[in-house]
């Protein structure tokens, strides 16, 4: 059984490799609903600028029996950090377990992300 999983990986791992992905260069940030995620067609835009955050040490809070003090946390840090960046209109933002992030792309893209 493991020698089956293994080659139907490989054979789908091969033609992944194999298989040439298409590039479309854009100036307009996408519509993110209009994506498809087919893995073979890419958006490339420039510039963007990302910013990331994310809680530190939160690994050590853990989620033993004070769970309810560690989401209390992880939620009030992630949604009012997105609540401060939105503020500056980022493009697209998305809270990623105990942290998140903001893409900024167009009109004083690097001035919006840095405030």
């Amino acid at each position: 059984m493991f020698d089956e999983l293994m080659e139907t990986e490989k054979t789908a791992v091969d033609k992944e490799l194999s298989t040439t992905a298409l590039v479309d260069d854009v100036d307009e940030f996408p519509d993110l609903a209009r994506l498809s995620v087919d893995g073979r067609r890419w958006k490339r835009i420039a510039p963007v600028v990302v910013v990331v955050a994310d809680l530190k040490h939160s690994t050590k809070l853990g989620m033993g029996k004070n769970v309810n003090t560690t989401v209390r946390i992880y939620r009030s840090a992630t949604t009012r950090g997105v609540g401060i960046m939105d503020h500056f209109e980022p493009n697209f933002s998305e809270v990623q377990g105990d942290g998140f992030f903001g893409i900024f792309h167009g009109t004083d893209a690097y001035e919006r992300a840095m405030a």
